[in-house]
């Protein structure tokens, strides 16, 4: 059902179709992030007019640009090699990749994740999903180094509680210095992208 709902997907965007912007996020749930996407491209490298859906399903995925700040195209698709033809690393986690557990982010450990879950997941959801609509406002931590409830405490404005602690950490915080968890310091993660970089 997945596979035809995406074949559908595809077919509804042609390249010139730019009202279609924004659907895309509604229809394949919370995965694609039309602002995240476009800001992986130089400024005249992705022309206005290609719908960013279409753009990443037909030739984004190959270059490794990321749909969604939480699901890392280079991450997904290493875990891949050897198993499959490569494809979207998108459309494979929706299809199957979740059932296996394959991480959509290095700072997503499906296991880690699933271990603090108390109730059940629903039929076909992923735990990437989960954490999205419901598990961060539950405090569920998706890595050990980023504590959910700590960095929200420590880093959130009462309008910012919807917002995943992650999500914020990756497209804001990570650059602004904040620290993911409360023993680790934000010198300490500038002094480690230092040396590695």
């Amino acid at each position: 059902m997945v596979k035809s709902l995406v074949n559908k997907v595809v077919s509804w965007f042609s390249l010139s179709d730019e009202s279609s912007l924004g659907d895309e996020t509604r229809i394949l749930g919370p995965f694609f992030d039309g602002h995240w996407y476009r800001r992986q491209f130089s400024e005249f490298a992705l022309p206005d007019t290609t719908p960013l859906i279409h753009h990443y399903l037909i030739h984004g995925w190959a270059s490794h640009y990321s749909p969604f700040p939480l699901f890392d195209e280079a991450w997904y698709q290493d875990q891949l090699k050897g198993r499959r033809e490569r494809r979207p690393g998108l459309v494979d986690y929706i299809e199957v990749g979740y059932r296996e557990s394959l991480s959509p982010h290095p700072l997503f450990i499906p296991e880690f994740y699933e271990a603090q879950v108390s109730g059940p997941i629903s039929k076909g959801q992923s735990l990437l999903e989960h954490y999205v609509k419901i598990g961060h406002q539950q405090g569920i931590s998706p890595h050990p180094l980023f504590d959910e409830t700590w960095y929200k405490k420590t880093n959130f404005g009462a309008a910012d509680q919807g917002i995943p602690g992650l999500i914020h950490y990756i497209t804001a915080g990570w650059h602004i210095g904040l620290s993911p968890h409360p023993r680790i310091s934000a010198d300490f993660l500038e002094k480690l992208v230092r040396s590695s970089g």
